[in-house]
């Protein structure tokens, strides 16, 4: 891991800007995780061989660079701009505008080899022997063959707690030296705080004790500290939604562990208040909007534009909210997706919702080289024959990057004469596909007759869901 930082010596914007050199035109991914406040994330991939990135920020940042050949991460402060040469031997990154100090390009772990060492080893140890494997359990269950008292885990965070103090002093001292920027103490500081925060989840998982719980409320959550902490503020909050105010008990386990953001914001208000109620009410209406029939939504905003006003609920929705209004909202919501048919002709995504309109629109986001998407296609021929004669358009979009490769999929998979059958022209860069974090297929998407999207993440045809929800709103069609 390389952590560099650059200093705020000219302009003073509230972005951090990444001037990309890539000769060779190498795929790569620059991301940085969400930031609490705007639930916003940079995700850009770039081929350009020059490049320039803007990356939003309100102080500090942690940016993500990743090709097939390299990874690595900046820490970086607002008004930073970093110049970064791709190639195949790796990445380099150089500053504009000062030299990084002596301790900025090493990581935690290499920081406390240089003094704590020790101690370092020895916490490790004690967290292997009272923690174990803790995300293999639920909160009350002890790792078997190991009986500890409840002294034990209270010692265990008393030492714990001794030894961030020296962590902290050391960095301290480094940054007052001028030895280490501002940008990396923050990130250490950070990451220190957040490893006990995640212990004490973990322990009052192991022991069922509710002096545990209090313990977490009152050093993270009796004020903003954690919605102000630039690098891991999201982490915080979901990790407290989902281990302490639902007690770790999730709706489902596979294929990806879901949790019930709607329960979750009906009991946040007796655990925190103000901003943080604020925030993490926003990050379950985000959850809410991803999964829940849009309906749901609609009730669930509405509850928290009562208590926190319009103006916050635009970071989760965007042009969301307007679009549903009405199908000129619509129009310019979708009005940067274009497609091509397999007669090469284009068209945007406005062209294809009007040929369907008076429909409901099931859509399958799929690609040549996604062997999931293509091992469901049976099945949904299958759900489109039940339907066949009934008022439902099934709209295949292929994210494949080469015409060809889609040409022969959809000849393979018997759609290449369904007239809903379109590749992407503008994946992943259309807002569209950012807003509705289409990153991963199959994706399936289901819309109304007018164009709204009723369910961001509609079941997949092999489910049976997917033909009872189609049946419910065709219902509503014909009323």
């Amino acid at each position: 891991m390389i952590l560099f930082s650059i200093s705020c010596e000219f302009s003073c914007q509230n972005t951090i800007t990444i001037i990309v050199s890539n000769p060779n035109g190498i795929s790569t991914n620059i991301g940085t995780g969400i930031d609490i406040k705007t639930l916003r994330s940079l995700r850009v991939t770039t081929l350009k061989r020059k490049d320039t990135i803007d990356v939003s920020v309100n102080s500090f940042r942690k940016i993500y660079i990743r090709n097939e050949f390299s990874f690595e991460t900046i820490v970086a402060q607002r008004g930073d701009t970093v110049i970064t040469n791709i190639s195949k031997d790796g990445l380099v990154f150089n500053f504009l505008n000062k030299k990084f100090k002596k301790y900025d390009t090493l990581n935690l772990s290499d920081f406390l080899n240089v003094r704590l060492k020790y101690e370092d080893s020895l916490i490790k140890s004690m967290d292997r022997d009272l923690l174990g494997n803790e995300g293999a359990f639920r909160r009350g269950q002890l790792i078997r063959n190991r009986k500890y008292e409840l002294g034990d885990y209270l010692n265990s965070l008393s030492l714990k707690e001794e030894f961030n103090k020296k962590i902290l002093d050391l960095l301290d001292q480094k940054f007052k030296k001028g030895l280490l920027s501002r940008a990396n103490y923050e990130f250490h500081a950070s990451e220190i705080k957040y490893k006990l925060f995640n212990d004490l989840i973990s322990v009052y998982h192991l022991t069922n004790e509710n002096l545990f719980k209090d313990e977490i409320l009152i050093k993270f959550f009796k004020d903003d500290m954690v919605i102000n902490d630039d690098f891991i503020g999201y982490g915080y909050i979901n990790r407290f939604i989902q281990d302490i105010v639902l007690e770790g008990i999730s709706l489902q386990s596979f294929p990806k562990i879901r949790y019930n953001y709607k329960t979750a914001f009906d009991v946040l208000p007796s655990f925190v208040s103000g901003n943080l109620l604020k925030y993490s009410q926003l990050l379950c209406l985000a959850e809410i909007l991803k999964y829940e029939d849009i309906n749901v939504f609609k009730a669930y905003s509405q509850r928290f534009v009562y208590l926190f006003g319009n103006e916050n609920l635009g970071i989760i929705s965007g042009s969301k909210i307007e679009y549903l209004k009405t199908f000129s909202g619509i129009k310019e919501y979708y009005k940067e997706l274009y497609f091509n048919d397999l007669q090469g002709n284009h068209l945007s995504f406005t062209e294809i919702l009007e040929k369907n309109m008076g429909k409901l629109i099931y859509i399958d986001f799929w690609a040549s080289w996604c062997r999931p998407c293509r091992s469901l296609m049976p099945e949904s021929k299958n759900l489109q024959n039940k339907f066949k004669n009934k008022n439902v358009s099934f709209i295949y979009l292929s994210i494949d990057k080469d015409m060809n490769e889609w040409e022969k999929a959809a000849s393979d998979e018997g759609i290449w004469r369904n007239k809903n059958n379109y590749r992407a022209i503008n994946y992943p860069n259309s807002n569209f596909y950012k807003e509705l974090a289409i990153s991963t297929i199959p994706r399936f998407i289901l819309l109304d007759d007018g164009g709204e999207i009723l369910l961001h993440n509609a079941p997949s045809p092999d489910s049976g869901l997917a033909e009872l929800l189609i049946e419910k709103y065709l219902k509503r069609i014909k009323k």
